[in-house]
């Protein structure tokens, strides 16, 4: 039964993520659709885990604080993602300090 719901929620999650970010692009106009821009792959891994890759496109950036992640359904629990450091930079948006991949 766990096998099953960890299934599901990794599944949920590689959806998750694939929506939950902010980009840019070099050419204003032109993106990509998320799905080529943000190729998301996930994999279970030891005690329950879940390893969460994704390549970014070219011209494209991931920002770190909108990753989001969660279970849609079953009663699988999560615990705050481990993700790398990223590099820092000054959102022009915003004109604050932000991580990106």
């Amino acid at each position: 039964m766990i096998h099953v719901s960890l299934r599901r929620s990794l599944a949920l999650l590689t959806l998750l993520i694939s929506f939950c970010f902010g980009f840019s692009s070099a050419c204003a106009g032109e993106f990509l659709d998320p799905e080529q821009a943000f190729r998301v792959s996930a994999k279970l891994g030891g005690n329950n885990s879940v390893a969460v890759q994704w390549q970014i496109a070219k011209g494209y950036k991931l920002y770190r604080d909108q990753v989001k992640v969660g279970v849609e359904s079953g009663d699988a629990k999560l615990k705050a993602p481990v993700m790398p450091a990223g590099i820092t930079i000054v959102d022009p948006t915003t004109n604050e300090k932000v991580a990106i991949y």
